[in-house]
C-alpha cells in the first residue's frame, strides 16, 4: 500500500517535472543555411512596451533581406508580411538573441544563440546598416 503512494508521487513528481521541461524551451527549428526557421515574436509598441504575449511563428529570409513571418495557429494574420531587421538586443533568456523588426509595427524576435538563423539575421542586420550609413 505505502509502496503504491510512493510510486504514484513519483509518478506525478516525474510528469510534473517534464511538464516544466517542455514549457521552459523555446521552440526553435532552423534549416542548415538559416533561411528558414520557426521561432517566437512579440509585438511592441512605440515606447518599447509589451501589447501582446510571445508567439511562434514560422520565418524564411527572402532574397531582399527581409524576414517573411507566418504566424501559426488562429489569429494575429495581421503579423504575415516581410519585415526588415533594425536591431540587435542583449536583453532576454540567457542562449538566446533578441531581434527587433520593423513594418509598420515593431516586433521582437527571439532565436537560440547557436542556430543558424541567428547569424543569417546578423548578416541582415549589418547589409540593413550599411544601406542606411552609405
Amino acid at each position: 500500500m505505502m509502496l503504491n503512494a510512493l510510486t504514484s508521487v513519483a509518478f506525478v513528481a516525474l510528469l510534473g517535472g517534464l511538464t516544466w521541461l517542455v514549457r521552459a524551451r523555446d521552440p526553435h527549428w532552423s534549416s542548415k543555411d538559416g533561411t528558414k526557421f520557426i521561432c517566437r515574436i512579440q509585438v511592441l509598441n512605440e515606447h518599447g512596451g509589451t501589447p501582446s504575449r510571445w508567439r511562434e511563428v514560422r520565418c524564411t529570409i527572402t532574397g531582399n533581406d527581409s524576414v517573411a513571418i507566418v504566424p501559426r495557429g488562429f489569429g494575429h494574420r495581421h503579423l504575415a508580411k516581410e519585415w526588415r531587421v533594425v536591431e540587435t538586443m542583449s536583453v532576454g533568456p540567457r542562449r538566446s538573441r533578441m531581434f527587433l523588426l520593423r513594418n509598420d509595427q515593431l516586433i521582437a524576435l527571439r532565436v537560440p544563440t547557436s542556430s543558424p538563423a541567428a547569424t543569417r539575421l546578423d548578416t541582415l542586420l549589418a547589409r540593413a546598416r550599411e544601406g542606411g550609413a552609405a
